[in-house]
């Protein structure tokens, strides 16, 4: 969406290098999907440090002696928060921790490939999001922000295609990452999966047309012509 360079240089550059995307918000959503996705996995692999500074002797000897990845312990508390929140939140509670769910499904289909946080019996599809405020005006705010209604539009047809059947629709769990790590469920809305699909059948398009008329030629980014900018309205008083 922000170019076809930037798509050419990610997934068609015969010379690309693969970087992996790493960062504290990254990671730390990573290790919250392990906590409550797959709890035996998360508690060998992540594991209680000390209360002192990653800079010091003892952190570095604790780190040595370690047979997974040492956290800190407000950030290994904050797990275990986030964790303890969504047992205790029945709609949360009931999608996530069910015995008739299955966890991490992977659908590939025309070559195309998802890979579900969790899919409930009933035929819903989980996707569960650490934010910083879990409240229906800001969470839908972050919808629009991070394209989610995008990602669930794609997981829909994906997983249709995949199977051969429609899943009965598609759920947002988001939890705080601070205390007291409250958390919602959301379904997304017709209209949201709508626009989504849109934007799903717009982009592949875009990439089948652009692999057509441009090869491994340079593909456009943005004007090569002088563009005059003006600040954003937000910015003028």
């Amino acid at each position: 969406m922000r170019s076809p360079l930037h798509y050419w240089a990610k997934h068609v550059d015969p010379n690309r290098i693969e970087a992996s995307i790493d960062s504290p918000a990254l990671r730390f959503g990573t290790a919250a999907h392990m906590a409550v996705l797959e709890e035996q996995r998360f508690r060998e692999t992540y594991h209680l440090g000390p209360q002192v500074s990653r800079a010091t002797k003892a952190w570095k000897d604790a780190a040595k002696a370690c047979t997974g990845t040492l956290l800190p312990p407000d950030e290994y508390q904050a797990l275990i928060g986030i964790q303890t929140s969504l047992r205790n939140h029945p709609s949360a509670s009931k999608a996530l921790f069910a015995d008739d769910g299955i966890n991490e499904a992977t659908f590939i289909a025309n070559g195309l490939k998802c890979r579900a946080d969790r899919v409930t019996e009933k035929g819903m599809l989980i996707d569960l999001k650490t934010t910083q405020d879990a409240s229906a005006t800001a969470f839908s705010k972050s919808v629009a922000n991070f394209n989610y209604h995008i990602q669930a539009a794609f997981y829909l047809h994906v997983v249709e295609m995949a199977t051969g059947e429609r899943p009965k629709g598609f759920a947002f769990i988001a939890v705080e990452k601070a205390p007291p790590y409250a958390c919602q469920v959301f379904i997304a809305s017709d209209s949201m999966l709508a626009e989504g699909l849109t934007q799903v059948y717009r982009m592949l398009e875009m990439k089948d047309t652009l692999e057509a008329d441009y090869g491994t030629d340079p593909w456009p980014s943005y004007s090569d012509s002088p563009v005059t900018l003006d600040l954003p309205r937000w910015a003028i008083k």
